[in-house]
């Protein structure tokens, strides 16, 4: 039964993953309507592994379900993608305030920056993209506000997706850069929720322009590519 449950959870995860980064490289149309049956055998997955999925990615914003019971798929634009990280900016500065001003739990956070210290030049752009998703997560349970973390929870993998370097285009991290950058922002929060609060809408502002950037080129790219 256990096997059962975990391997569904898998199948999930499967489908999730790869549905999620299909949409979002615009690998089905804006307003296409999507079918469990048809993606399940697309994907060689269970309708009810399929299910589960779309749920998730309605909660991302990535699937609209109609009142019909007809499912559509919702490609982030330039416009969508500025707008997940106002959110972004927003929850992880309340999230920084929170930490920084003490009396919380950072063991997560000092996890994450062990792993970013030993970081070396060999280290791929998928790697200092996880850790770069890591840390801001790290910080942002760490705060222990239930409403920042179930927010962050529906917004994260989108926002790790997006800034993946295989999209055309995209601008390369430099490790040391990463590093610094990284390693300078969570000293911050030993400094008092003002300083911290002041450096990490710096850098949220920094990443915020690359990202739209990288993914400006890459929309504009699809569509020349499909001539829409």
């Amino acid at each position: 039964m256990q096997n059962g449950a975990l391997s569904r959870s898998n199948s999930v995860q499967t489908i999730l993953k790869a549905l999620r980064k299909d949409i979002i490289f615009y690998r089905y149309q804006d307003g296409q309507q999507v079918r469990e049956i048809e993606l399940a055998q697309e994907y060689g997955v269970s309708r009810a592994a399929v299910r589960g999925a779309l749920m998730i990615l309605e909660k991302e914003g990535l699937i609209i379900a109609n009142p019909n019971g007809t499912r559509n798929i919702a490609c982030l634009s330039e416009k969508d993608l500025s707008e997940f990280h106002d959110l972004r900016a927003h929850l992880e500065t309340v999230a920084v305030e929170q930490v920084a001003a003490g009396d919380k739990d950072m063991e997560g956070i000092f996890e994450v920056v062990n792993k970013i210290r030993m970081l070396d030049e060999g280290a791929s752009q998928s790697d200092i993209q996880k850790l770069d998703s890591d840390f801001h997560g790290s910080i942002t349970r760490a705060s222990g506000n239930k409403a920042v973390i179930g927010a962050w929870t529906n917004i994260e993998q989108v926002m790790c997706e997006v800034a993946w370097p295989d999209l055309p285009g995209a601008v390369n991290t430099n490790v040391e850069h990463f590093k610094k950058r990284h390693l300078d922002l969570f000293m911050t929060l030993m400094q008092g929720p003002e300083t911290a609060v002041a450096a990490y809408e710096a850098h949220l502002a920094s990443s915020r322009d690359k990202a739209l950037n990288n993914y400006g080129n890459f929309v504009r790219h699809t569509r020349q590519q499909v001539g829409r």
